[in-house]
């Protein structure tokens, strides 16, 4: 578990993973800043419901969050993937369907909702359980990894 108390010098490699919530990638602040205290190459995956587009690693709305969170010389130096998970809305509590709902219409309504066949699956879900997670998606940080060695 990462937290202002863990010490990242000394790795070559540091792999950062976290949840997407609204396209916001957990804690990420925190650790763009701890890694400024290390020259090892950052790897940072993110896990969530967002859609990637054919042949991208992350999602631009995913980035466009992460930048806002830090500093163009973290995302500079920085390899980022993106995997999408399940979303279960058959176990979401009533104010999280409410909020889907409300993300739901106005995705609908703007830009986002014409994009492409991610997107029109992604919000197409709604209401229903949906689990895009494949095990073999990990393969392309996997490899990546392999070839720092």
């Amino acid at each position: 578990e990462f937290n202002e108390d863990t010490n990242i010098k000394g790795y070559k490699n540091i792999i950062y993973g976290a949840g997407l919530y609204a396209n916001n990638l957990n804690g990420i602040k925190d650790f763009a800043q701890k890694a400024k205290e290390t020259q090892a190459n950052i790897i940072v995956f993110a896990c969530g419901f967002a859609p990637i587009e054919t042949g991208k690693l992350i999602n631009d709305f995913v980035l466009q969050g992460i930048k806002k969170s830090t500093e163009i010389s973290f995302i500079n130096r920085t390899k980022f993937f993106q995997y999408r998970s399940a979303m279960f809305y058959s176990k979401l509590k009533t104010g999280h369907k409410i909020i889907m709902w409300i993300i739901n219409k106005i995705v609908a309504l703007s830009k986002i909702g014409k994009g492409g066949q991610a997107v029109k699956e992604a919000f197409g879900a709604y209401g229903i359980d949906v689990n895009y997670a494949k095990k073999d998606d990990i393969n392309t940080l996997v490899d990546y990894v392999k070839g720092l060695f």
